[in-house]
């Protein structure tokens, strides 16, 4: 992923563009990407925070910051302060984004199936909604599995 990529969205993008500028290559980064894809292997996907991802972990690393200061702390220390926090950031972040996912999905859905009224127009009402809801079923499963950042930038 290049800052390129966000150009045209710099205003959606800006937590992403801000940590590829400021945190691109750092160790905190590598270790934090390292333990979510190891712990929580969902969560660049919109099952778990998505497009939420930048400003995730931007706000994790910001968050962390005290720790350069703090000189009595042991590798140990460090990595459990690291990890706890990215375990709360997380927790928090998905239980957010899977509210807002949810209108967006059926959204989307129905853009991408804007000729299901008329295509299934011959079904009963009952038959309809069943076909409507299984069909939106199968999309929803699909779209939480899309990844929507990759944090190739390490």
């Amino acid at each position: 992923m290049f800052i390129e990529d966000y150009v045209d969205d710099r205003e959606q993008h800006q937590s992403s563009i801000t940590l590829m500028n400021d945190y691109s290559g750092t160790e905190i980064l590598k270790e934090a990407t390292l333990f979510m894809d190891s712990a929580f292997p969902e969560w660049k996907t919109n099952h778990g925070v998505g497009s939420w991802a930048g400003e995730f972990m931007l706000t994790c690393i910001e968050s962390l910051r005290y720790l350069q200061d703090e000189t009595d702390y042991t590798s140990a220390d460090v990595l459990k302060d690291i990890y706890t926090q990215l375990v709360y950031c997380y927790q928090k972040s998905q239980a957010g984004y899977s509210f807002a996912i949810l209108d967006r999905i059926t959204s989307e859905f129905d853009i991408a199936n804007e000729d299901f009224d008329y295509d299934n127009r011959h079904f009963s009402e009952e038959d309809f909604i069943a076909l409507y809801l299984m069909k939106l079923h199968d999309f929803h499963i699909e779209y939480l599995k899309k990844v929507t950042y990759d944090f190739d930038f390490q």
